[in-house]
């Protein structure tokens, strides 16, 4: 995948988080020491937004818009703007339920099935402890990324789920550092 060439902003990171706040009605739903995540109550998109340099963008090229394998975030638009010389991503993609939002069963089945026992645990994927080839698939990437000059960053906050009909499925959102 491709990133586009930055477009001059006249938002900076925080000014464009007041725009999508007094514009399109979005509010704050989480943030972490790179990126801040606006969204609406009742809306299936959320938007991320961080400086270029966070090694999120390296993440969003390795898996792509709208990747196949579910243990990824479904990205559905990428931008790159420019604001006084530094470059913000700007990014589309779906809404996501909370670690916490989902019961301790179904997170501790979710990891047994990538072969980790806890959170810290799936910092060290191991592909032959995996259950099956999309989870072979999905530690694979995330090795490939992890040895390309990024920190493993697999934490509560970086991890979520996706309804699936009846259940859950676990979703790495951003596991590098």
């Amino acid at each position: 995948m491709h990133l586009p060439k930055p477009t001059a902003s006249p938002h900076s990171s925080r000014t464009h988080a007041r725009y999508l706040k007094a514009r399109r009605g979005m509010q704050l739903l989480g943030a972490g020491a790179f990126a801040r995540v606006y969204g609406r109550a009742n809306h299936r998109r959320v938007v991320k937004i961080g400086e270029t340099w966070d090694s999120y963008l390296k993440y969003v090229k390795m898996i792509g818009l709208q990747s196949d394998n579910p243990y990824f975030p479904r990205i559905h638009d990428v931008k790159i703007n420019r604001h006084e010389n530094r470059d913000y991503y700007v990014i589309e993609m779906e809404k996501l339920i909370k670690w916490g939002n989902v019961p301790k069963k179904v997170r501790d089945a979710a990891l047994e099935k990538l072969g980790a026992r806890d959170l810290w645990d799936a910092n060290y994927l191991r592909i032959k402890e995996a259950a099956g080839e999309l989870e072979r698939e999905a530690i694979k990437l995330l090795q490939k990324l992890w040895y390309r000059g990024t920190s493993r960053d697999v934490h509560r906050g970086n991890v979520m789920f996706r309804k699936r009909g009846r259940g859950y499925q676990l979703v790495f959102t951003d596991p590098a550092a």
